[in-house]
């Protein structure tokens, strides 16, 4: 039980991370309110999402052996979606200012991977 709400838990603080770009496509121009979206707790929602999923894979594979192969390859795939993101914006000094786009591409890669994480874990059986 707890494994599943880990993952749970770290689906919410990556939409908290994605929190800024998500009202900018709604079309909030409220400062205030954007500005509580980026930053230092962009990055501390990111790293916790990071550390959670982590716990969540590792507790999953340790305690669930019957797990479907899709679940494990498609929550691998997430995480390393996710850690390319980190990656991005601990490099972004050395990637210079290509750093942004790489970590869109991330971004946008890792949106379809977790969905289809989250359809096999709720319809794809064992």
């Amino acid at each position: 039980m707890i494994v599943h709400w880990l993952g749970w838990i770290s689906v919410i603080l990556m939409v908290l991370s994605f929190g800024a770009w998500l009202l900018r496509k709604t079309g909030c121009r409220e400062k205030k309110l954007l500005q509580q979206f980026r930053g230092k707790r962009h990055h501390q929602w990111g790293e916790g999402m990071l550390l959670v999923a982590l716990i969540h894979g590792v507790l999953s594979i340790l305690f669930f052996h019957h797990l479907c192969k899709k679940k494990v390859l498609t929550g691998i795939l997430v995480f390393l979606a996710a850690f390319c993101l980190k990656m991005t914006a601990e490099k972004r000094k050395q990637l210079g200012g290509k750093w942004l786009q790489y970590h869109r591409i991330a971004a946008v890669a890792l949106l379809p991977l977790l969905a289809l994480h989250v359809l096999f874990s709720l319809f794809g059986g064992r």
